[in-house]
């Protein structure tokens, strides 16, 4: 594992490549994750959408098609879009 100055150097490098990517950020509005989708969407330059699953935790979005049939026809449209 690389730590200290060479490990945020990396990161903040695979960050600018990342950042220029198309990208959709499709997030449960209870995941503990949601500030770092809010983070990263901020920070993208490509094409991107941001895209809320009612009441779903990160890991919801995962297999509970409650959650999951919400997800897809979003991601199926914006990748029809721009692939």
């Amino acid at each position: 594992m690389v730590r200290g100055e060479d490990s945020a150097e990396r990161q903040l490098q695979t960050l600018e490549v990342v950042a220029k990517q198309r990208t959709v950020e499709t997030n449960g509005t209870e995941a503990d994750t949601r500030s770092y989708s809010e983070q990263f969407y901020e920070l993208s330059n490509g094409p991107k959408e941001l895209f809320w699953v009612e009441g779903a935790t990160h890991v919801a979005l995962y297999d509970i098609p409650e959650y999951v049939n919400q997800a897809v026809p979003k991601l199926t449209a914006f990748f029809g879009k721009i692939l």
